[in-house]
């Protein structure tokens, strides 16, 4: 899992619309990420507003959630779409994640899409 993660980072960072933070950690953590926000602007062109900003991930290691790192990342993640022009912000994460839907509703975020998906 680390091999993949490191390669959609690492081509994360060759493409100008996407966005990476990196949470470093403290204490004993000190220089090593502890958390990861993945973002990118998106251009819809038939739709208003026409960039979004779209979080396709926001991870953090366990010891590191509930201590308002998440927050941060989000805070920064969404000062820096905007920054970039968009005008709307999405989070993308899986139906099924209640730790996520409440973090992002509580911070208000609403459901606006639905999206199936079949396995082929």
């Amino acid at each position: 899992a680390e091999d993949r993660a490191e390669k959609v980072l690492t081509a994360d960072l060759g493409q100008v619309q996407a966005l990476l933070l990196v949470a470093e950690g403290t204490g004993p953590d000190e220089g090593k990420v502890v958390g990861v926000s993945r973002a990118l602007v998106r251009e819809r062109p038939f739709y208003l507003p026409e960039r979004e900003g779209v979080i396709q991930d926001i991870y953090l290691l366990p010891a590191y959630r509930r201590r308002r790192v998440g927050e941060y990342l989000l805070s920064e993640t969404v000062r820096q779409l905007k920054a970039k022009g968009a005008s709307l912000v999405t989070a993308e994460f899986p139906a099924q994640n209640q730790i996520a839907t409440r973090f992002y509703a509580k911070r208000g975020f609403r459901p606006i899409v639905a999206t199936h998906a079949k396995r082929l």
